[in-house]
């Protein structure tokens, strides 16, 4: 009898490791099919830059204002997922193009990742590409002291009107690791954020948090601020990429 008990019980304990192992198993297949998700911020006609798509090896992934466009071949919707290896981040191109009549000295592009944070108790981690050189006008603090060389930056980007400028993330792919190192393993991340985060202009114009500003040339560091949606450095309606009309 004793031993009729210890080999039910031997039964059981199996059947539930069994089950065990099987929802492992499941859950990690359905979240490796789940895939990659890449948002990008979508952009106003107010605005100076556009993201016009991302392109992560032979996929790409065409900016939120594109929605009317047919899929074609590698092409991903907005709010579409798409299956890549792990080093999708290192493959992913960003292409911007300036739409103002102005040259463009420096730009900033903000990569959030959502799985680092809820956003609300845990911040969630924001890694921050930053190309060109903060033109000599807008190089203060707000107390009016000049900002770090290092941040500034060496050369302008100096962004034609109507061109574009093909970002690679491989550039800084090292960066962004060890950025991360401590939040979570790089090949872990399969969700990423992107969105213009600022854009200063030869002549010192600024755009950042929505707004156009320059600089106040008697109290450094200090801004003069445009309407918001009432100012745009050109035309609005000559430089939109991908636009269906």
């Amino acid at each position: 009898m004793r031993k009729r008990k210890i080999s039910v019980l031997l039964i059981i304990v199996a059947a539930v490791s069994f089950e065990i192992v099987v929802r492992s198993t499941e859950a990690q297949t359905v979240q490796a099919s789940e895939g990659q998700f890449v948002r990008v911020s979508p952009e106003t006609l107010w605005d100076p830059v556009w993201i016009t798509k991302v392109q992560i090896g032979s996929q790409f992934l065409l900016a939120p204002y594109d929605a009317r466009l047919t899929p074609s071949s590698g092409q991903v919707m907005p709010g579409q997922k798409f299956s890549a290896g792990n080093d999708w981040l290192k493959d992913t191109t960003i292409y911007v193009v300036n739409r103002t009549n102005k040259s463009l000295a420096r730009l900033e592009i903000g990569l959030q990742f959502p799985q680092t944070g809820n956003g609300r108790t845990q911040p969630t981690w924001i890694y921050y590409v930053r190309l060109g050189r903060i033109p000599d006008a807008d190089a203060y603090d707000k107390n009016g002291k000049v900002l770090p060389h290092a941040f500034i930056g060496a050369k302008p980007l100096d962004l034609q009107p109507g061109s574009t400028l093909t970002i690679h993330l491989s550039d800084y792919i090292d960066k962004i690791q060890a950025y991360l190192a401590t939040a979570m393993p790089l090949s872990a991340i399969t969700e990423c954020n992107i969105y213009v985060v600022s854009a200063e202009f030869a002549d010192g114009l600024r755009y950042a948090g929505g707004a156009y500003s320059i600089p106040d040339p008697h109290n450094p560091g200090q801004w003069s601020y445009y309407p918001t949606h009432r100012y745009f450095p050109g035309d609005a309606h000559l430089y939109l990429p991908n636009v269906v009309r």
